[in-house]
This record gives structure tokens, C-alpha cells and sequence, in this order.
């Protein structure tokens, strides 16, 4: 397939979407605006008025390679680098886990609970999308943003660097079963990995690019929720919250984990996605 195959962007784009769609990519037609976006290096709305332009044989190329990268599953964020959330734009690199539309609820929740946070704790930070967006949202707030990756943390920083906020966020590289914490917090937020072990070679192949420790919650897929409960109890004010987000499968467990620490409040909230599923856990520490 050469340049002369195609006389325009919208020829080129046409031809992926057919394609894309084929090989069973879902939104075919969005993702290959978005990628012929990337190849030109404009916004959407730039290539949606330049659909009669021709072709370079360069620039045709590098839109085929990425079209055949993601017929072979390699996710899109980690060809454009980008990932909204909250309607902010995220960096997103290799090895690092990509964000979900999920996660906004657990951030909502923190939001609905009109309080202010002094300090928060943000519990395997990944892109740094939760303590970015709450550092946002709460701007006399400091934050502690723990992860066991490096990768993820340079990744974290860039995106605290890029919404303005890095300032007052703390990146701390340490381990959840090890890590000691040296002060109090007001807010305890996780999105920690949640996928029971065996579960995860049997998910879309998308998943297979993303870091597995990002993603196994261990046998039960349960493990860092008894963990947060050791946690908070050493570093959770009194009266201080914890969020965290949970599979969908997941709510009675986690509320049985928390109850049973005997450092919460009776009255353990479950809140559901946009889909009807339960997907956050919020519980308040007691006096």
C-alpha cells in the first residue's frame, strides 16, 4: 500500500476505520481520527477540516504503523500519550496503568463530601490522575502520592508539572505492605489493584500491555483492601475518610474487610458507577 493508493486524509481514514472495524476494534472511526490526529500532531477538530488534503508518504507510514499496532491490541493511550480525565488531559506513557472513566467516580464521591482536606494520601498513584485532580479541586490541600513504580512516578509528576499543581504534591516510592507513614492524613484514597489473579489473562488483550502490578489483587483480588485497613488505623486521622474504588463484585467483601478492622464507623457507603455497579467504598474513621 503506497501513497498514491490514497488521495486525501479522508481516504486514509475511511480505509482504517473499515479496517479497524474488521479486527474488532470498537469506536473504528473515532480511534482513527484520533491517530491520524497524533500523525499530524493537530486536534480533531484541525483534521476534520483538512479531510481533502493529500498524503505524504511519511506521514501515510506512520498512520499505518499505528493502525496495525492497535489491530495487534496495543492500546491507544499508549500511542498518543493521552487519557482524559475530569476533562483534564493526562500524560500516559508505557508500563504505566491507563486511566479509567471509573476512577472519576471515586473522585466525584470524594467531591460530594463537601469537606476540606488538609492532608490526603494517595494510595498507588499510577499517572498521578487522583491526587492531581483532588490537588485541583482542593487547592489548599497537600498531598502524599504513593506508588511502587518509579516509572509511574516520573509519569505522576510530569502530570502534576502540567496542570500546575506539583507544588504541592509529595512523590513517595515505597512498597503499601512496608511503607511506614511518618504523619496523620485526612483522606485516605486508593484505586488500588483489584483483579483476582487468575482473572487477568482471560481480560481483553488490551490489559496484557498494562503493568501487572497495577492489576493483581492477588488470589481473592482482595489483598490491598486489608491492607488500606492496617494503613488508615496507623495513619488516618479520627474522623478522616477513606475512598478506594472496587470491582464491581466486590462491595460486601470490602465492606466486611473494613468493619472487621474495628477503626470505622457501622455505616460503610457503597456507591455505584455510571453502569449500576457497585464501585466505590467510602467509610469515615471513628472519634
Amino acid at each position: 500500500m503506497t501513497s498514491r493508493e490514497f488521495k486525501s486524509v479522508k481516504d486514509a481514514l475511511l480505509w482504517a476505520a473499515s479496517y479497524l472495524q474488521k479486527k474488532g476494534v470498537e469506536n473504528s472511526r473515532l480511534e482513527a481520527e484520533v491517530l491520524f490526529s497524533k500523525v499530524l500532531e493537530v486536534d480533531r477538530g484541525k483534521l476534520l477540516a483538512s479531510l481533502k488534503d493529500p498524503l505524504g508518504e511519511e506521514q501515510l507510514e506512520r498512520f499505518k504503523f499505528f493502525v496495525a499496532e492497535r489491530i495487534r491490541g496495543y492500546p491507544l493511550q499508549y500511542i498518543t500519550h493521552e487519557q482524559e480525565f475530569m476533562s483534564l488531559n493526562f500524560y500516559v506513557e508505557e508500563g504505566v496503568f491507563i486511566p479509567r472513566g471509573d476512577t472519576e467516580v471515586l473522585v466525584e464521591a470524594v467531591m460530594s463530601l463537601e469537606k476540606k482536606f488538609e492532608k490526603i494520601l494517595d494510595v498507588g498513584t499510577g499517572s498521578g490522575i487522583i491526587a492531581v485532580t483532588l490537588a485541583k479541586i482542593f487547592p489548599e490541600s497537600r498531598i502524599t502520592a504513593l506508588d511502587v513504580s518509579e516509572k509511574a512516578l516520573e509519569n505522576a509528576s510530569l502530570n502534576a508539572e502540567k496542570h500546575g499543581v506539583r507544588d504541592r504534591i509529595i512523590f513517595i516510592k515505597g512498597d503499601i505492605f512496608f511503607w511506614q507513614p511518618k504523619e496523620f492524613f485526612d483522606l485516605v484514597v486508593s484505586n488500588p489493584p483489584y483483579i483476582p489473579s487468575g482473572d487477568i489473562l482471560k481480560l481483553q488483550k488490551e490489559i496484557s500491555f498494562e503493568p501487572i502490578k497495577a492489576l493483581d489483587g492477588g488470589p481473592d483480588g482482595l489483598k490491598f483492601y486489608y491492607r488500606l485497613a492496617e494503613l488508615c488505623s496507623a495513619c488516618l486521622h479520627p474522623g478522616g475518610v477513606l475512598a478506594v474504588e472496587i470491582g464491581w463484585n466486590q462491595a460486601r467483601e470490602v465492606r466486611k474487610i473494613f468493619y472487621d478492622a474495628g477503626i470505622f464507623e457501622n455505616e460503610i457507603k457503597v456507591l455505584k458507577d455510571y453502569g449500576g455497579r457497585d464501585r466505590v467504598v467510602i467509610c469515615r474513621r471513628k472519634l
